[in-house]
């Protein structure tokens, strides 16, 4: 008995790991279908915890880990830009399949990028100098300057 339990969780996992990982048909223009691979949710909830992890390191003085946890981002954020933009696509809303529209967004998107990276250089700048309220104030900025505007224009 217990070790039927046992292999039905671990088959649950194993289809449940599957549908995470195979592409899935999008809906496009015109009824066509295009295969995507989004794993946008995955990386930006990582992200979130890499800040919340900043927060905690300073709350605790921990600002070596702060600085750990801000030189992540860079790369989950280009992450995001490959995933948003495969093979010159964009795959949100009404401009799936539109190359101008397409263009302009990689464009906004991949400034944020650049953004985050001028942000987590200031975060590991400010704690390098051990001075937690100015590592607070660095990422704060980066919430401000970068999250938050790209939320706002991307996500209404």
């Amino acid at each position: 008995m217990k070790r039927s339990i046992i292999l039905g969780f671990g088959l649950a996992g194993i289809v449940g790991l599957a549908s995470v990982v195979s592409p899935s048909p999008t809906l496009a223009e015109e009824g066509k279908q295009v295969s995507v691979n989004l794993p946008i949710k995955r990386i930006t909830r990582e992200m979130e915890n890499r800040v919340t992890n900043m927060i905690e390191g300073i709350l605790e003085g921990n600002l070596d880990y702060v600085k750990q946890e801000a030189g992540a981002l860079p790369e989950l954020g280009k992450k995001i830009l490959d995933n948003f933009f495969p093979r010159g696509q964009w795959f949100m809303q009404e401009e799936v399949l539109k190359p101008e529209e397409t263009k302009k967004r990689r464009a906004v998107f991949t400034d944020y990028v650049n953004k985050m990276d001028v942000q987590v250089k200031e975060i590991q700048k400010a704690a390098d100098s051990k001075d937690e309220g100015a590592t607070l104030r660095a990422v704060t900025d980066l919430i401000q300057k970068t999250c938050l505007e790209c939320h706002k224009l991307y996500l209404k």
